[in-house]
């Protein structure tokens, strides 16, 4: 019986050291895979996350309007470096698109400013040519009105000759009433005289 509970009692102990072992086999593996993850996670944060970061202040500065910023060259060969190269191209993209869009605003700028220019003189050149109109028209309504004055005068000329002819017709006890229509033409012509002459000026 001695024997049989000493084999017993040895049984159980060796148990309980295999289980003590096996225990602290689990908590050494346990503790390695948390060391493991936390030097993991220390890489990961030191190789991502500063490629993010800067992309994500990079992205910001270009929202503000600020297309002189560049992204600094990231040297790793994973889905990182590339997403990092393809938002640098895209940057430089951006930033050549600017450029030509500031280069073609300049270019329409001036192009209206010129336009508006031409624009100016063309208005000032057809007023000068509508105030020539103007002074040739009133220079023709003035010459009309002058050539209206010349006819009437030469009518009452001839009407004043013919007043003569019949007064020369008459006894001689009209010579008087002749001599005051000479009178009346003297100042007839006088009259044509003076009319033809302003008509002249005017023309002139």
């Amino acid at each position: 019986m001695a024997l049989g509970d000493d084999l017993v009692t040895e049984t159980q102990n060796m148990q309980r050291t295999i289980e003590r072992r096996a225990w602290s086999t689990l908590v050494g593996a346990a503790l390695l895979a948390v060391m493991g993850a936390i030097a993991l996670g220390g890489l990961w944060f030191r190789v991502i996350v500063p490629p993010l970061r800067q992309m994500a202040i990079t992205a910001q500065r270009i929202a503000d309007g600020d297309l002189s910023v560049s992204l600094p060259e990231i040297g790793n060969r994973d889905e990182i470096g590339d997403m990092a190269r393809a938002f640098r191209k895209m940057v430089d993209g951006l930033r050549g698109l600017f450029h030509a869009v500031s280069q073609s605003t300049h270019t329409v700028l001036e192009a209206a400013r010129e336009l508006e220019s031409v624009a100016e003189q063309s208005a000032a050149g057809a007023s000068q040519a509508a105030q020539a109109v103007s002074q040739v028209a009133a220079g023709v309504t003035e010459q009309a009105q002058a050539s209206e004055e010349v006819r009437q005068t030469i009518e009452q000329l001839r009407r004043t000759t013919q007043e003569i002819a019949a007064g020369a017709q008459q006894t001689a006890g009209e010579i008087q009433a002749t001599s005051q229509l000479l009178d009346r033409m003297n100042q007839v012509v006088e009259a044509v005289t003076g009319n033809a002459e302003r008509a002249r000026e005017r023309a002139e």
